[in-house]
């Protein structure tokens, strides 16, 4: 019966540990994109898309052919091959980030890998209790697959060296928070 138990207990923490991922993601990925559009609004480029002057220029009006305003007669076809300046799209687009939507996953799996050092260096836990930690929430929990797949993405996309960066980020970011933890695991529990 026990074994039973702890099969469900496994289940019960690998969904827990992928919502708790999932939720990490989401944070962190909400916070890049707050900070990089903040720093969109303030850039001069889109001051000056924003003036009171280019407002003015640029009137709301729409003109015959445009959708929602049918032509003035039945003769008169639509037109949308004329040119006119607020048409035009900006020169310059804003860069966006390359790595900051993949940034999360990466947390997540140095995050995991951390706690996973510390619960190995912890004396006093029960072998069933570890096994559905480590088994189950924090195999849950971090996704290393879904980095190698964000880093296969931005290879095929040409940006070889964020795709490198990306990979070999999360997985030494991942080693080294897990020995680091597995050390201050083991000063800390042997000071106990």
């Amino acid at each position: 019966m026990t074994s039973l138990l702890v099969w469900i207990a496994l289940a019960f923490g690998g969904a827990l540990g992928a919502v708790s991922r999932w939720k990490l993601d989401l944070a962190v990925r909400s916070l890049i994109a707050r900070r990089f559009d903040k720093r969109l609004q303030h850039s001069p480029a889109k001051r000056l898309q924003h003036s009171p002057a280019k407002r003015l220029q640029h009137s709301p009006a729409k003109r015959p052919g445009e959708k929602g305003n049918p032509p003035k007669s039945l003769l008169e076809k639509p037109t949308r091959e004329e040119h006119h300046p607020h048409d035009e799209k900006p020169q310059e687009e804003p860069r966006k980030p390359l790595l900051a939507p993949m940034l999360g996953i990466g947390l997540v799996n140095v995050l995991g890998s951390f706690l996973l050092g510390l619960l190995i260096a912890a004396p006093m836990i029960d072998s069933e209790l570890r096994l559905v930690v480590s088994s189950g929430f924090l195999a849950g929990f971090t996704t290393f697959s879904t980095a190698v797949m964000d880093s296969w993405t931005l290879w095929r996309s040409g940006r070889r060296a964020a795709s490198f960066a990306l990979l070999l980020g999360v997985w030494a970011g991942a080693l080294i928070a897990l020995f680091f933890a597995f050390a201050l695991g083991r000063f800390v529990f042997s000071a106990s």
